[in-house]
């Protein structure tokens, strides 16, 4: 598709009333709206109710404890065993019988005391309580919108602009030929109540969606690395687009030496040697300007990662997940 630049700046102003504003882009260099509206903000009050309250009261209450004394251990002793011998009298041996006394019970006892416990009493009490309520607030908005980089699509960019409840401004578009950036800073110039005026700049990007989806959606391809240069290969697009590639070349491990990582870097678009040829973008990096050293005959891991670097909110993305990431592992160095 073909992106024309409009030279021209057409700037216009109106007045609209409405809570939904229609803004069309078409080329213009920059849009100048002012509308008006009703925002339904929410907001909170204390509100006094009569409820119940408690404070902690002592008293004293009285409680026994039951126990018994420690059992006495049992005390045997040894008695010699006698017999009667006629003509003779007792006749006692070396044998010791031991004689069991009675195992004593134990004795319960009580112990008494007063301790001091609390309790929860209640009494009437006033309280209050948080409520929330809507208020309607009458809005005035002065926007101006910059368009960067003007182009001309075979559809025109309808935008919906609404106010939110913080008095900032949402700008969106269903369009989903184009990519859309947009950084917009709001300000209140004047509040009351019910009344507010706010004001609104900001700048809008508009890219090719198909052609912005690009680098993200087809493959990093033709990675070749050599003592002196790195190369590879993406989809085309356009060197304006805010893409950004990061390098990181790692040079493997051995027996005598560590896996080292000798180069992780990321560069902008313009920073790189780029060719485009055949609906393919050519990329080549100097690696000596860079005074990373590339050992013929070892083998390096390879990662490339294209990202989209936003500055702004991105609205209709319709390219999905802005990165893309190819790896190459044990890319052995030829020459």
């Amino acid at each position: 598709m073909k992106i024309t630049t409009i030279l021209c700046s057409i700037a216009f102003s109106a007045v609209a009333s409405a809570s939904t504003i229609p803004i069309t882009f078409n080329g213009q260099s920059e849009i100048q709206q002012t509308f008006q509206t009703v925002k339904t903000i929410t907001k909170h009050r204390s509100e006094p109710y009569q409820g119940t309250c408690y404070t902690s009261q002592p008293y004293q209450d009285y409680v026994c404890d039951m126990y018994s004394q420690p059992i006495r251990p049992i005390i045997a002793s040894l008695d010699k065993r006698c017999i009667k011998v006629p003509g003779r009298g007792p006749v006692c041996n070396d044998d010791r019988v031991p004689r069991t006394r009675p195992r004593p019970r134990p004795i319960p006892r009580r112990t008494c005391r007063y301790v001091t416990r609390y309790r929860a009493v209640g009494y009437s009490c006033t309280k209050t309580r948080d409520v929330s309520y809507s208020v309607n607030v009458n809005v005035k908005a002065f926007t101006k919108l910059t368009f960067e980089d003007q182009r001309t699509y075979p559809e025109t960019v309808n935008f919906n602009m609404n106010i939110e409840e913080a008095s900032n401004i949402v700008l969106s578009q269903n369009n989903s030929a184009v990519f859309v950036v947009t950084n917009l800073q709001s300000k209140i110039k004047s509040q009351t109540n019910n009344s507010e005026e706010i004001l609104v700049k900001g700048n809008v990007k508009i890219y090719d969606a198909s052609s912005f989806a690009i680098p993200f959606k087809q493959n990093v391809t033709a990675i070749n690395l050599t003592r002196s240069t790195l190369s590879f290969k993406t989809g085309n697009f356009s060197n304006d687009f805010p893409v950004q590639v990061t390098i990181k070349l790692t040079r493997n491990g051995s027996v005598f030496r560590k896996r080292e990582t000798v180069l992780n870097k990321v560069f902008n678009i313009s920073e790189l040697n780029t060719i485009s040829s055949n609906g393919a973008l050519n990329y080549s990096i100097n690696l000596n300007k860079l005074n990373v050293d590339i050992i013929k005959k070892k083998k390096y891991d390879v990662v490339i990662t294209l990202s989209a670097q936003i500055n702004g909110d991105v609205r209709n993305d319709k390219s999905g997940k802005l990165t893309n990431v190819k790896s190459v592992n044990n890319f052995k160095v030829k020459n």
